[in-house]
């Protein structure tokens, strides 16, 4: 990448992350179960959060980003989405869902906050729409924690026409951020197991979105 781009990058990173953090302070936000997230993360030392694609930025405003390490993608958009996050206080660690899953799991299991959560889109970083990947579920196993998936819905809200059809809330928007029970993962769990948690957790995050979608009375497409 040349070096005017590298610059351009990094501004506009920078500039982002500043018009986000504000933004986000506006947000007005309604939280149930996090009680299971602080659970899981007092009795097993942590837990991966799983967070469509397209809900992330709204998570950034809650508190989960404190000692969060976030597992973002190896590309260009990766290298971007760090920059992105540094700001809110999370770390970032490569990898994917779908894709160079040990590779991430070795730099969460080094560079993980114990108690922390790790924050992974079981969907990306590139689709199909809320179509999880078995990387959270790989991730669960080997680090020895459990999933906590979360639905999130917003009134007041713009999308994108991105893959994922990513959601913005507008200033002053409610959020409702619905979490789930934890999600336990077999410790070293071969294929089939990965599989199966896998489709527990697609199921989980469509019911807990749908709850919170139903809540604000808005739709969750």
């Amino acid at each position: 990448m040349p070096v005017v781009s590298k610059i351009l990058r990094n501004a506009s990173a920078s500039a982002l992350a500043v018009v986000l953090r504000g933004l986000l302070s506006t947000v007005r936000y309604r939280v149930s179960g996090y009680e299971n997230a602080r659970a899981a993360a007092a009795t097993h030392g942590g837990f991966v959060l799983a967070i469509w694609h397209e809900a992330i930025m709204v998570g950034l405003g809650h508190d989960v980003r404190r000692g969060a390490t976030a597992l973002v993608s190896p590309g260009g958009d990766g290298t971007f989405a760090a920059r992105l996050v540094a700001p809110f206080g999370v770390r970032s660690v490569r990898g994917s869902t779908s894709r160079r899953a040990a590779e991430g799991v070795l730099g969460l299991l080094k560079e993980r906050t114990p108690g922390g959560a790790v924050v992974v889109t079981p969907d990306g970083p590139r689709g199909p729409r809320r179509t999880p990947q078995a990387g959270a579920a790989f991730i669960a196993s080997r680090a020895k924690i459990p999933i906590v998936p979360v639905g999130v819905a917003v009134r007041r809200k713009k999308r994108l026409g991105s893959w994922d059809r990513f959601l913005i809330p507008l200033p002053f928007a409610t959020a409702r951020l619905v979490y789930g029970e934890p999600i336990f993962v077999p410790e070293d769990a071969d294929r089939a197991a990965l599989a199966t948690v896998t489709a527990a957790l697609g199921r989980a995050m469509a019911a807990l979105t749908a709850v919170a979608a139903s809540d604000l009375g808005v739709d969750d497409v």
